[in-house]
């Protein structure tokens, strides 16, 4: 009996009595607490599983509103580089113009480039434009001496039309007007002693080579801008290699390192190789149809 607990109900009939065993009130004891404890625990993960799903949710609004600013920037993208692919066939257009003139002009008789090209005619706009897109001034800005020689391909010219720089190891190379890569030669040391070379491809039929370069950090098909940095020399061979030709003909480079705003009419009179009058003619198309004072640009060029 004393493990029992008597349970006594009395009612009009009479009195009933129930034995229960006292380890039943333990369990119900614990088992209203289980319950209880249950329900808290419930409630408290249903609130931890909205929270989490509340921060799914804002998650993935943030990943929207990123996506849908990537794909608007991916449109302007897009329109950008249609445009400018339209601006470089009219250009491409006009160098196969240009091409042709020279072409026709071969066997006649040099005139005076004074008359052929309208210097002032040309705003400084023009004069700056030209000066970005035709190779001048030094590619690098620091060296010891540089120096006129021939050309190291073999039966191209008779004349000193390269210049060779004699510079410190690892001495950074600059390009020398805005072009594209158009050819990357690594490791001719043994072979044709020119080292590691880059070729860059400039507008208007320009090239631009540098030889003797320790390392090179643009690739083929970049575009790089005019004093934007193509690589290093000065390890190898102790100097750099520096050529410029136009239509596949060697220029006078010490001529054009020379070049800049301050003597901007001497290199257009006296260097006869290039039909100056058609390049400034398409130097004028390039101004009208790319408006540099255009706020859709500058506000592009901002971002």
């Amino acid at each position: 009996m004393y493990n029992k607990l008597v349970v006594t109900i009395v009612d009009e009939k009479g009195s009933k009595q129930f034995k229960v065993h006292r380890y039943i009130k333990k369990i119900i004891f614990w088992g209203i607490f289980g319950f209880i404890f249950i329900i808290i625990g419930a409630f408290f993960f249903m609130k931890f599983l909205m929270q989490t799903i509340e921060d799914v949710a804002m998650e993935q609004n943030i990943a929207i509103s990123e996506y849908r600013y990537i794909y608007q920037q991916n449109e302007e993208l897009k329109e950008r580089i249609q445009k400018k692919t339209n601006e470089l066939n009219v250009i491409h257009q006009r160098i196969g113009d240009l091409e042709n003139i020279i072409d026709t002009q071969k066997n006649k008789q040099q005139i005076d480039r004074f008359e052929e090209v309208d210097l002032k005619s040309l705003d400084d706009a023009q004069k700056d434009l030209i000066l970005n897109l035709v190779p001048n001034g030094d590619p690098i800005k620091d060296f010891f001496s540089k120096s006129k020689t021939y050309s190291k391909e073999k039966n191209k010219s008779k004349e000193a039309l390269a210049i060779f720089y004699k510079i410190n190891p690892k001495t950074p190379v600059y390009a020398a007007s805005d072009g594209v890569v158009e050819t990357i030669i690594r490791g001719q040391k043994k072979n044709f002693g020119n080292g590691n070379t880059a070729k860059l491809n400039h507008l208007f039929g320009f090239n631009s080579w540098y030889k003797h370069l320790d390392e090179i950090v643009v690739k083929r098909g970049e575009f790089v801008k005019k004093g934007e940095l193509i690589g290093y020399a000065g390890s190898y061979g102790d100097g750099l290699y520096y050529e410029i030709s136009f239509l596949n003909k060697l220029l006078s480079a010490e001529k054009f390192t020379l070049w800049g705003m301050d003597n901007f009419d001497e290199i257009i009179l006296n260097e006869n190789k290039v039909d100056w009058k058609s390049l400034v003619w398409i130097i004028q198309d390039i101004l009208k149809l790319q408006d540099y004072q255009n706020p859709y640009y500058e506000k592009v060029y901002e971002k």
